[in-house]
């Protein structure tokens, strides 16, 4: 198995480093590729979930995947990929050494950080099977969950650090 390392501090100018923090000091986590890692995610994410946190918001959320524009050449794709979504939505969690990670950037409050540390996937996923052909605009995964545990951790671009591999696999 192999390693992709992740940047857990933020690009100066970008974003400012926490109060305290060195500028020049980056650290990084190094994760085994395979695992499931809910930091494999854009920080905006992150604290958009904090702002819904805040503001209780916790109504039943859905988030649909799907394809607006096909790739030049292509009339249609093919579905694939179900059985790993489901196996990251089951082990999705926050290790300890995580929740200090996102403790360290100074950017997310306590109540919400001990929330993340207790969080697991409570929803409902309806999807295409494996095979079916769809087209853009078509539904092929659907979540709904409590809106304040649900939030896309990077199906948008993959929904794991190897699914490069998997899209791969489905070709």
């Amino acid at each position: 198995m192999g390693f992709v390392f992740v940047p857990v501090s933020f690009k100066a100018g970008k974003h400012p480093p926490p109060e305290g923090k060195s500028e020049s000091r980056k650290s990084y986590r190094r994760i085994r590729v395979g695992e499931v890692s809910p930091l494999l995610t854009d920080l905006y994410q992150l604290m958009m979930l904090q702002g819904y946190f805040d503001r209780g918001m916790n109504e039943t959320a859905v988030f649909e995947f799907f394809v607006r524009k096909l790739p030049p050449g292509r009339n249609f794709l093919v579905a694939a990929g179900l059985e790993q979504a489901l196996d990251y939505l089951e082990q999705l969690r926050f290790t300890p050494a995580e929740i200090e990670i996102l403790s360290g950037t100074g950017r997310f409050r306590r109540p919400f950080l001990d929330s993340l540390a207790q969080f697991r996937f409570e929803g409902d996923v309806s999807a295409m099977p494996e095979g079916t052909l769809f087209f853009p605009n078509e539904p092929i995964l659907r979540v709904s969950a409590p809106g304040k545990l649900l939030v896309d951790f990077g199906f948008r671009r993959g929904h794991r650090a190897e699914a490069g591999l998997f899209a791969a696999r489905a070709a």
